[in-house]
């Protein structure tokens, strides 16, 4: 999620004219908007750092006192403002849950057909917990991952528009023999995509992350 939400943040420092769209499937859209704060402000609030979201959502409800330096509190209520402007003005869209899979991609296909060539991309988090058309008949998590992944990929050539999408690795990718050493070539494998469907043949461009 957070990786996703860093890399709308940098598209939307690197073409502010454009509007973006970021679809979560697995936590709310407060929880969502919370994080985007917290990585476009970039500063630790509060002494601990387990409570920061705290923090921050203390700042939205305009309840955190602010005991310290004056210049993080304008650093910080700037950022918020910027956030609130992008959020209200629709150059933001958070939504959580925007119906299953085909639903999306109808979603997607009209915004592009309101905002043309503004709509400079969208973010689904994540891929495996899309749900599927009501009529889809899949016997198994991949084939339904795989028909997902096919309206996706489909939405996103129709659109002409960017969706990228958040997947996560198998368990098998830590499986290793106690007398090996686990390396990244190992891990960060396409075949390794949990319940992969399609996901590495669909993909225009597929990045691992791992964090060790």
């Amino acid at each position: 999620t957070m990786t996703l939400i860093n890399l709308l943040r940098r598209q939307m420092e690197l073409n502010p004219k454009k509007r973006y769209v970021f679809a979560s499937y697995e936590e709310d859209a407060h929880w969502i908007i919370s994080k985007i704060f917290v990585s476009m402000a970039n500063t630790e609030l509060g002494e601990d750092p387990s409570r920061m979201l705290s923090a921050y959502q203390r700042v939205m409800r305009g309840k955190y006192p602010y005991d310290g330096d004056e210049s993080i509190r304008e650093h910080v209520q700037e950022t918020w403002g910027h956030l609130r402007e992008a959020l209200e003005s629709g150059r933001l869209i958070v939504a959580y849950r925007p119906g299953d899979a085909r639903e999306l991609g109808q979603a997607i296909i009209g915004l592009r057909e309101k905002y043309g060539e503004e709509l400079g991309a969208v973010f689904v988090d994540y891929m495996q917990i899309v749900p599927p058309p009501e009529d889809l008949n899949a016997s198994s998590s991949y084939q339904r991952v795989q028909s997902i992944s096919g309206i996706v990929r489909d939405t996103a050539v129709k659109a002409d528009l960017p969706i990228i999408t958040g997947a996560q690795l198998s368990r098998r990718a830590m499986e290793k023999p106690a007398s090996k050493k686990l390396t990244l070539d190992q891990v960060l494998r396409p075949e390794y995509l949990r319940e992969a469907g399609d996901l590495e043949q669909d993909g225009n461009l597929i990045l691992g992350l791992f964090n060790a």
